[in-house]
């Protein structure tokens, strides 16, 4: 008889095939003032590569839910009511509030583009009612990006496995799974930025916890 005995996985975790598309990482521990540590991993955009599915987002909307952050984008039908379909992400704390924070100067640039552009910052969160065709994904990684008045957020996962996998390391190979990519316009991205600014904010305030 054989007996499965539990072991550590941060001592014993490699990164195994199949964990993601394998990219370089540089490793900082972080010691907030309680005296918790953290693994802040570090990658490089341009490394990553674009997820293959793609959806087209005409409205959005940001709402946080037991700690985390859900972030829905939907297509309106055409010639009547209601949405076609949606996609939903979700994003611990730690990811939205990283989010946000990166965010900040690009949202300058990108306010500075829709004047330049004489277009006014439209909201387009809506309360939106769940379509039957709607697909629920976790991610923790976010890219964004825009030229002229049309943007797109690349969504990636670093799953726990390939995080484990850095722990004590200074730098190495971590694997990044490529999720969705979503086009939209400039107005909707900056609004839901702002949103998930706002949000973490207030209602996730991880960075002022561990700060």
């Amino acid at each position: 008889m054989s007996i499965l005995r539990h072991q550590n996985p941060i001592a014993t975790h490699r990164l195994r095939a199949g964990d993601g598309f394998v990219v370089p990482v540089s490793v900082r521990e972080i010691v907030n003032p309680a005296g918790a540590t953290a693994t802040e991993l570090s990658v490089e955009l341009a490394d990553l590569p674009v997820p293959d599915r793609r959806y087209r987002a005409d409205v959005a909307m940001v709402l946080p839910i037991d700690g985390t952050l859900m972030v829905a984008f939907a297509q309106r039908r055409i010639g009547t009511a209601g949405y076609r379909s949606m996609v939903v992400l979700h994003l611990s704390r730690e990811a939205a509030s990283r989010f946000a924070v990166s965010c900040l100067g690009f949202v300058a640039t990108s306010l500075a583009e829709l004047r330049r552009q004489q277009s006014a910052l439209v909201d387009l969160l809506e309360n939106i009612v769940e379509p039957e065709q709607t697909v629920a994904m976790d991610v923790n990684l976010i890219a964004a990006a825009h030229t002229g008045l049309e943007a797109c957020l690349d969504f990636y996962m670093i799953s726990p496995w390939a995080t484990l996998a850095m722990r004590g390391k200074k730098n190495g190979e971590i694997g990044v799974d490529p999720v969705l990519r979503v086009t939209l316009s400039l107005g909707l991205l900056l609004t839901v930025i702002k949103e998930t600014a706002s949000l973490v904010a207030v209602q996730l305030p991880f960075e002022a916890e561990n700060a």
